[in-house]
Parts: C-alpha cells; sequence; structure tokens
C-alpha cells in the first residue's frame, strides 16, 4: 500500500494526490499524508480544503475555490475531476483535520474539524459527519471537557443510527454496526 502511494504522490492532478494521501492514513502513515496534503507542489488543503492555509511567512490563507470530486459520479464541469465550487471539499478537510490530529496538531485539527461540523449542508456527508464529531470528542476528552466529548459522541452515534434507519435490508444494518 505505501509503495502505491508512493508511486501516487508524484502525479500533479488532486485526485491521485489525494488517493496518495488517503492510502497513507490507512496505514497510519499520518505523517506522509499530511506531507501530500500539505505539498506546495499539489497545493491539496490550499485550494481543496475549507480551511485555507498557513503560507510559509505565517499568513492564513483564504479557503480554496475548488472542489475534488474524488468519486466519478460527481464527474462534472469544464475542468473533469476538478470542478469550481466555492464551497471547497469535504473529504480533503477531514482528511487534513485527521492527519493534524494523529500528529498532534490539536489546535489546527480542532479548527478543521469545526469548519467541516460547521458546513452547510454537513447532513449530506454523514460518513465525515460521524467521524468528525467523534475526533471533535477526542479532542474534547484530552482537553478534560468530558461534558463536551459526552454531547459530540452522542451525535455522532445519533447520525449513525440515522444512516441504519435509513437502510431497508437488516443484514446492512448489521453490517453498519
Amino acid at each position: 500500500v505505501a509503495a502505491i502511494a508512493g508511486q501516487l504522490r508524484h502525479y500533479d492532478e488532486p485526485a491521485p494526490l489525494y488517493y496518495a494521501a488517503s492510502l497513507y492514513a490507512a496505514i497510519g502513515d499520518f505523517p506522509a499524508a499530511r506531507q501530500v496534503l500539505e505539498d506546495p507542489r499539489g497545493r491539496l488543503l490550499k485550494d481543496y480544503g475549507l480551511a485555507g492555509f498557513t503560507n510559509s511567512f505565517g499568513v492564513k490563507t483564504g479557503p480554496g475555490i475548488f472542489r475534488l470530486d474524488v468519486f466519478d459520479e460527481f464527474d462534472f464541469g469544464m475542468f473533469g475531476h476538478a470542478s469550481l465550487a466555492p464551497a471547497g471539499n469535504i473529504y480533503v478537510e477531514y482528511l487534513g483535520a485527521l492527519a493534524y490530529l494523529r500528529t498532534g496538531e490539536g489546535v489546527e485539527a480542532q479548527r478543521r474539524l469545526d469548519l467541516i461540523l460547521a458546513f452547510p449542508g454537513i447532513e449530506g456527508y454523514r460518513d465525515v459527519q460521524w467521524r468528525a464529531l467523534s475526533d471533535r470528542a477526542e479532542l474534547a476528552t484530552r482537553a478534560g471537557d468530558v461534558a463536551t466529548a459526552e454531547r459530540l459522541l452522542r451525535q455522532s452515534i445519533d447520525v449513525i443510527e440515522r444512516v441504519r434507519d435509513s437502510v431497508r435490508s437488516e443484514a446492512a444494518r448489521i453490517a453498519i454496526t
């Protein structure tokens, strides 16, 4: 898996870079995932995240203006897999938040998780929403804020239960748990 990620990270297009960062994250190599996400050549977090980026001078930049459509069913627009959209990309942002969380950058992870949870229409990304709530609860626990952690975990469970309730097959509902 690391070899495939290593090959993908040499592309200049956003989708292979996203897949490389995702593969690194999947095997627990979050420093490598961050390198891909922050690489100035690929500009994945800068151009495709919700939060923007801090440049080498320490100045915060605005959020990206492009959306990375990593799934073919969303492929549209004159840019193909990258279509113009002011909202940015929830999946890239979550991958960035997770990479920051797992590399000990709690403040940056919290900033990005809070942006995700405040994203208009986050309910349409329930797969990201429940994970962001759970990760945010982890940060609250680390900070000693047990009440907030409990509230966030309950919200995360509610999202998972709504997903389970929307599935018709009992076997599929069991698979979600």
